[in-house]
């Protein structure tokens, strides 16, 4: 069981570093500080580190582009990524992402809905 867990936490810090990149080739956005700290401590450590109620600046300026998909926040309330996280950082991940929901696409709106109803069920069991 370890390490399946261990090896989901390299999958997100894979796709922690993958969001990173697409952000400075994509919306020409550099999330350096985060970067960092995920290569420094592993991309769930990193996540537990800046995860906090309230609209952090990266998140916020990802939202000026309608990038909301390349947010820590909206990766880790994918359902396979949810074990790595307690459920008070889901749900502040989730606050986060429903404070700036007005600048979510239908498609991005759509994928955050059913990422947070996977949550649900999977915790219910």
């Amino acid at each position: 069981m370890a390490r399946v867990k261990d090896d989901l936490a390299e999958e997100y810090q894979s796709e922690m570093l993958l969001i990173c990149y697409k952000s400075r080739k994509e919306i020409h956005y550099n999330p350096s500080r985060f970067e960092q700290a995920v290569n420094n401590r592993g991309g769930v450590a990193a996540t537990k580190k800046f995860i906090s109620p309230g609209i952090a600046p990266g998140l916020l300026r990802l939202c000026g582009p309608m990038r909301l998909d390349l947010s820590m926040e909206f990766i880790m309330l994918q359902p396979k990524y949810s074990p790595l996280f307690t459920d008070e950082e889901l749900k502040i991940a989730a606050d986060n992402l429903a404070l700036l929901s007005n600048h979510l696409t239908v498609a991005q709106a759509t994928q955050l809905y059913n990422a947070l109803r996977a949550n649900a069920k999977l915790r219910a069991k």
